[in-house]
Formats: C-alpha cells, sequence, structure tokens
C-alpha cells in the first residue's frame, strides 16, 4: 500500500531516512501502483501570508519535486498577485 509506504519510510525523526532520491523514487514507484482513478488531493492554505519570495520558493519546490503520479494540489488564498 502505497500511504503505508509513505508513512514507514518518510519518518522525519527516523535516523536511517533513506537518500532523498532514493526515497522519491520509491515513492513514486509505490503511486503508480495506486488504481487509475486514485488521487491524493493536497491543500495548501493561506499562501497569501507569505511573502512574495517565499511564495516563489514554494511553487519551485512543488515543481520540482511536487510532480508525482496521483497528487493534485490545491491552493487556497484570500489575494494571491505574483510578479515575474
Amino acid at each position: 500500500d502505497a500511504l503505508q509506504w509513505v508513512s514507514e519510510n518518510l519518518n522525519p525523526t527516523d535516523n536511517n531516512v533513506k537518500p532523498l532520491i532514493q526515497a522519491r523514487n520509491e515513492l513514486i514507484r509505490q503511486l503508480r501502483s495506486l488504481p487509475e482513478d486514485y488521487a491524493i488531493v493536497v491543500y495548501i492554505d493561506e499562501i497569501d501570508r507569505l511573502d512574495d519570495k517565499d511564495i516563489a520558493t514554494l511553487f519551485k519546490a512543488l515543481k520540482s519535486v511536487g510532480n508525482l503520479p496521483h497528487v493534485i494540489y490545491r491552493y487556497s488564498t484570500e489575494k494571491l498577485s505574483l510578479q515575474p
């Protein structure tokens, strides 16, 4: 079960945590084993409380490491205005 694997292998208090790339690859493998219509929704709230630099960092991080099968990100803000 993919969710069980996540809870067992990505525990931040575990001293034997696998290297991040290895753990991410295994997570992707586990997520791909989920049924086609299965979705994990991650809600990120109050982005508008972050400063512009932190908002940009958040989106860059999600773009680089958050692209996972069956994972959908939903954002909630009062008002969000990003400038290039």
